[in-house]
């Protein structure tokens, strides 16, 4: 195997060991007991995958439970699939997903495999569910010809989702982190190690230190003080529309930084929203991740088209209902539009 495999398997098993008491030995390739066995492309050619969810047992001598790392896996992709040989399934099969994600069956391929990747578990702890979790499917994934196979309830949500070709999601989140000690009795041990360490509030959970870990979005020695209302980072750029206005990319930023905004126009009763493009310029390459600005004119709920250089100055579009939810990805020093929002009487009101 190569050594950008060998490296990465390293990378992933040592952020593993940094965030929990989960600890990995390496053996020689004749040992006869229970272990995972790392390999590039004797299994399947260039994929990532791992033979089942957990600890797996086999009768043929010095097998191994196989985890493939092709060199195309991402740092993320191999954490992914650490994370189901030591028993973790998919965040987006727990069987209180629905209430966060809805599933687009027909966009989504139709095959055993698929659909065993989107079979419901019940979940073992009160870690609430986490659309960052390393553990969760891309927006994407399994689709037929790279449609949605999901969105989020709440259309701002998706922008929490993990996917790999966008920086910095290349790792456990908080709460993968908090199920990973909650699975290997990390904390019951940390507690049992420290008995006076402090009680944690807004999820936090004692460390190897005796002391709180906290997420993000809350501090103090009990992780008791919130930075923000929700589990999640606010968004930066965006927010709900109720009258007229001009919608642009936040000026303040780094232009060349990449920026997710997001608004959902809202009409009153009896009302439409339209939209007036003044100027858009998105230079390619366009894609789904880095740069796109999607307009969701039916449904904020539901996808709509993705546009990147095909948008006329002047051009006008209505609501078919009262909202329009706008998802905007780009660098705004390469990318850039103004688009004015005014409300219409619905004719057919």
């Amino acid at each position: 195997d190569s050594w950008n495999h060998t490296r990465r398997v390293i990378q992933a098993i040592t952020h593993y060991e940094l965030n929990t008491c989960i600890k990995f030995k390496e053996v020689a390739g004749n040992f006869a007991g229970d272990h995972v066995k790392f390999a590039g492309f004797q299994f399947q050619g260039k994929k990532c995958w791992s033979e089942g969810v957990g600890r797996m047992s086999y009768t043929e001598k010095n097998r191994g439970q196989r985890v493939a790392v092709a060199e195309t896996c991402s740092l993320g992709t191999v954490i992914h699939e650490i994370g189901h040989a030591l028993g973790f399934p998919h965040e987006h099969s727990r069987s209180d997903r629905d209430k966060v994600i809805k599933l687009l069956w027909d966009n989504i391929r139709n095959n055993s495999y698929t659909k065993n990747n989107f079979k419901t578990f019940e979940t073992y702890n009160d870690v609430p569910y986490d659309l960052s979790s390393i553990m969760h499917y891309g927006p994407h994934s399994r689709s037929k010809k790279n449609w949605y196979s999901f969105v989020t309830v709440d259309p701002y949500d998706i922008r929490h989702i993990r996917v790999d070709q966008i920086p910095g999601r290349d790792r456990l989140s908080f709460r993968d982190i908090k199920n990973a000690n909650i699975g290997y009795k990390c904390i019951d041990k940390w507690k049992a190690k420290f008995p006076n360490s402090p009680t944690c509030e807004n999820e936090g959970f004692i460390g190897s230190e005796g002391k709180c870990i906290c997420h993000s979005g809350t501090q103090g020695d009990r992780c008791q003080h919130k930075l923000r209302p929700n589990y999640y980072p606010d968004l930066t750029c965006g927010g709900n529309v109720t009258k007229r206005m001009i919608l642009q990319p936040n000026p303040t930023t780094d232009g060349k930084k990449t920026e997710r905004c997001m608004w959902w126009i809202q009409a009153a009763e009896c009302r439409k929203a339209q939209l007036t493009v003044l100027a858009f310029n998105m230079k390619p390459p366009c894609n789904k991740y880095t740069n796109f600005f999607e307009i969701r004119r039916i449904d904020p709920v539901l996808p709509g088209r993705q546009h990147c250089t095909d948008v006329e100055i002047g051009a006008r579009i209505l609501s078919k209902n009262q909202d329009v939810f706008i998802d905007y990805r780009g660098r705004p020093a390469f990318s850039n539009f103004r688009i004015r929002v005014d409300f219409v009487e619905d004719p057919g009101c």
